[in-house]
């Protein structure tokens, strides 16, 4: 595989991940996940730990494949707050939620 078509496969699977977030936000209600979010509530682990077990299968490998490819949390909060500018203050403007979504992240993929 070349750099290009490495780089072009990471954006796209980039861009799906984020878009398979923002479906479980908006059916969640964005008013509710602002608010969540302006307050200092993650709403990453929620999504992520809400999941049924076999969604959590899913989300642990492609999230586990993203990582492999370079991905990093800080990519795919960037893209999500691209795709949803609603978003975009809460999730790049505090670096503290910003780093502890990260982490959120970074726990579901530990777990066994």
């Amino acid at each position: 595989m070349t750099q290009f078509s490495a780089r072009t496969a990471r954006r796209f699977l980039i861009i799906k991940a984020a878009k398979e977030m923002l479906k479980e936000i908006e059916m969640a209600g964005l008013d509710n996940i602002k608010f969540a979010a302006e307050n200092g509530i993650s709403i990453v682990g929620p999504y992520l730990q809400g999941s049924s077990p076999q969604r959590k299968a899913e989300l642990k490998r492609d999230l586990g494949y993203l990582l492999s490819l370079g991905v990093t949390g800080d990519m795919l909060l960037d893209e999500v707050a691209r795709q949803m500018p609603e978003l975009a203050p809460i999730m790049t403007g505090n670096e503290a939620y910003r780093k502890c979504e990260i982490r959120k992240l970074e726990q579901f993929l530990k777990e066994g």
